[in-house]
């Protein structure tokens, strides 16, 4: 639930959905979500003395943090390279985000053709808790409600 005006990390729920198996997984124990666009700049600097500037979009690179509470991801993780080490073609996934805006309605954006991959399972220490991360990069996203 937003707090005041802000919109805060309680706000907002990632639900991954994989092709392949046919499933949707939501990761628990998520800390950390960032989705920032892939953007390029044209620019055109013509006799006419005029400048002129545009943006392409070239889709989204986004960073997933957890904490650990299952093995999930590390089984999610350990089928894909299964599936690559036994040519086996993988496919991309779609990541919805969900959103609880401060009026009471919900926002979703989809993340399309997604490509996930786990950069770290985690420090094990003997009383300190296990943290992840995860990287991606999206095609689109798309505004879903």
């Amino acid at each position: 639930m937003p707090t005041e005006d802000f919109s805060t990390g309680l706000d907002v729920a990632l639900d991954i959905y994989d092709p392949v198996d046919n499933s949707i997984s939501r990761i628990g124990g998520i800390t950390r979500f960032r989705a920032t666009p892939m953007t390029g700049d044209l620019e055109s600097h013509t006799i006419d003395g005029e400048d002129r500037f545009g943006t392409t979009y070239r889709g989204w690179e986004m960073e997933i943090g957890y904490d650990r509470f299952d093995g999930l991801v590390d089984a999610y993780f350990a089928e894909r390279e299964r599936r690559y080490r036994a040519g086996l073609a993988l496919q991309t996934v779609t990541v919805t985000q969900t959103i609880a805006e401060r009026d009471g309605s919900v926002s979703q954006y989809r993340f399309e053709r997604v490509t996930l991959k786990q950069t770290d399972t985690g420090d094990w220490n003997r009383e300190d808790k296990v943290s992840g991360s995860l990287t991606g990069r999206a095609g689109r996203r798309v505004k879903v409600a």
